[in-house]
């Protein structure tokens, strides 16, 4: 044994940047399907407390406070960095947010606007606490885009894209009126800094490229024949440079259009494949930099106002979170917005699987031996992919399934809200188990190799116990209750049905030779635990440490290597290696 970590390889590099915002103090953050991360001196790390949102698609920042929204619906806030995070109350609204807007003199207004799918516009006077929806004029409610003129002085103008053309405000958002483009959905506007002497503002559309306006955004002109080659317009920036005002237009393709002529021509200055869909620049005294945000690719960087464009390679954002086992031997990487990878070479090579839908994050996935098919876990039910062919083949109208689970020639399927599926055909047909008693929340649903022990553990609310039940004679059976302060668990079965371990909390217990015994306690909770079958050797992630417990020893640090990202999963493979997954994708090795 080596007593080292060894790297192996990123899953897979890039990832998804759905938002860029910057400060005026060179301070830059990304929402990503790996979270918030933010610039440092190391390059893009992780914050240490995430928004509690599954799939981040806006964020902005004004006055040192930092807002973030959510497809799944809300709005989070932070005053210190992301530190500690505060939702907003959205007036009952839980449509997908699709953008945010902090209004200019935020420090003196306290304004922000919040763009919905299905709901329209959200407004908030207090710096993102309450919002109340403003949809006065509006005709369409799904919001893609806000802007705003810089300077709110004398008249508040706002502009809002939506499904079917642009809507302009000169109250700030309290009221709209349609203001062109109609049958068109404009997905990307933005107004110049001199808009209250010019009235330049430009607006992207998904299938007619840019259109400009000289008129505060009465009437529009589309641009000229260089934009003719234009995709589907997703960002668009203007900022004041050195040598004047600076607009960039991100499109569907990839393409990364220049304009530094008030919008009149247009230069490509990028021609890739990854869509483009975000667009900030930040300074520094000493250095401008203009981020582009990817779908699937990460991240591009101009140092030099948008003429010339590098990748950042360092940036891995799948988010990561389980890896599970198949009953080949192989391996599942489950990342829920970016999709799954498969490995049969116990984790150094990865191949995609399938892909995330939008919307719907995957929230599990298993491997069955018939012809490699995967089923995949969403709020809607149980998916199958298989030879490019996606169908649901189990359809749960409440209650999001979350838990998935194959042996050779069985499929299981849990929901949160405690109910249990079973196929013995591959997928084409489900039968439900008995259910749980009421007030049951499922957490996690194991079975050992052979099928012969399926185990389901639960939480109950308000008595604040984890619950283990074991399916037996064709009903659930209590096998072992926990006091436990959240609903925190993790389970392992390594062998047949003699042999159960599980962490509650901070407490790990094994079943052995028909008894219940606790293993060892840690002073942090456990996020993930997996058992050497042969060794009898624990190894838990707790916080950033990797522990290896037997028996009631003391249990030994595993050292992480502190310059690297913090592990979210741990895994024994079918040769006996611990494979430990970090939060950039990267999988590591201890022999």
């Amino acid at each position: 044994m080596s007593e080292t970590w060894e790297q192996l390889s990123p899953i897979a590099a890039g990832g998804s940047v759905m938002a860029v915002a910057a400060n005026g103090g060179g301070q830059a953050w990304l929402a990503t399907g790996a979270g918030i991360l933010k610039h440092t001196n190391q390059g893009w790390r992780p914050l240490a407390s995430q928004p509690p949102l599954t799939l981040l698609s806006a964020l902005t920042t004004a006055e040192n406070t930092w807002w973030v929204a959510g497809l799944d619906g809300g709005i989070v806030y932070s005053h210190d960095v992301g530190a500690t995070w505060y939702r907003s109350w959205t007036d009952q609204v839980a449509a997908p947010i699709t953008c945010l807007l902090a209004a200019p003199r935020h420090a003196n207004n306290r304004t922000l606007l919040a763009g919905t799918a299905r709901a329209g516009v959200l407004r908030s006077t207090d710096g993102g606490r309450r919002w109340l929806l403003n949809n006065f004029g509006l005709q369409n409610f799904t919001i893609l885009c806000l802007n705003a003129a810089t300077d709110w002085t004398h008249r508040e103008t706002a502009f809002a894209g939506t499904l079917d053309g642009i809507y302009r405000s000169s109250g700030g958002g309290r009221a709209w009126k349609p203001s062109g483009l109609d049958g068109m959905a404009v997905q990307a506007v933005a107004a110049s800094p001199d808009f209250a002497a010019s009235g330049l503002v430009i607006a992207g559309t998904d299938s007619a490229g840019l259109y400009r306006s000289t008129d505060g955004g009465r009437n529009w002109s589309p641009i000229g024949s260089e934009m003719e080659h234009a995709t589907a317009i997703n960002a668009l920036i203007c900022y004041e440079y050195a040598e004047g005002v600076c607009w960039l237009a991100g499109a569907n393709e990839g393409q990364i259009w220049r304009s530094t002529d008030t919008g009149l021509t247009w230069d490509l200055v990028r021609d890739g494949e990854a869509a483009v869909v975000a667009l900030a620049p930040s300074r520094t005294p000493q250095i401008e930099t203009v981020y582009a945000g990817l779908i699937d690719a990460g991240l591009l960087t101009s140092s030099n106002d948008g003429l010339h464009w590098l990748p950042d390679a360092t940036l891995t954002v799948r988010g990561f979170q389980r890896l599970r086992a198949t009953p080949d031997g192989g391996l599942l990487a489950i990342a829920p917005t970016e999709g799954v990878w498969r490995s049969t070479d116990d984790g150094r090579h990865w191949q995609h699987s399938a892909a995330a839908a939008l919307h719907q994050p995957i929230l599990a996935a298993a491997s069955s031996s018939s012809e490699g098919a995967l089923f995949i876990a969403r709020s809607d039910g149980v998916w199958m992919t298989a030879r490019s062919e996606e169908r649901i083949v189990l359809a749960v109208d409440d209650g999001a399934v979350t838990e998935l689970l194959a042996t050779e020639d069985k499929l299981w399927a849990g929901s949160v809200d405690g109910r249990v599926w079973q196929s013995n055909d591959h997928g084409s047909t489900w039968h439900e188990l008995p259910p749980l008693p009421p007030h049951e929340q499922m957490l996690r649903l194991g079975c050992s190799p052979d099928g012969k022990l399926l185990v389901l553990v639960s939480y109950a609310n308000p008595s604040g116990e984890c619950t283990l039940w074991r399916f037996t004679a064709g009903q659930w059976q209590l096998w072992f209750r926990r006091a436990s302060s959240e609903p925190a668990c993790t389970l392992d079965l390594p062998g047949g049905a003699d042999e159960a371990w599980v962490a509650i909390e901070r407490e790990v217990w094994r079943w052995h030779n028909g008894a219940w015994e606790q293993v060892v306690a840690c002073t942090a909770p456990i996020r993930d635990l997996t058992v050497h079958p042969t060794s009898g050797f624990c190894y838990l992630l707790t916080g950033n440490r990797i522990l290896q417990s037997l028996s009631l020893l003391e249990p030994i640090e595993l050292p992480w290597p502190e310059i690297h990202p913090p592990p979210v999963a741990v895994k024994r493979t079918r040769s006996g290696d611990l494979l430990c997954l970090d939060d950039a994708g990267v999988v590591w090795r201890w022999r």
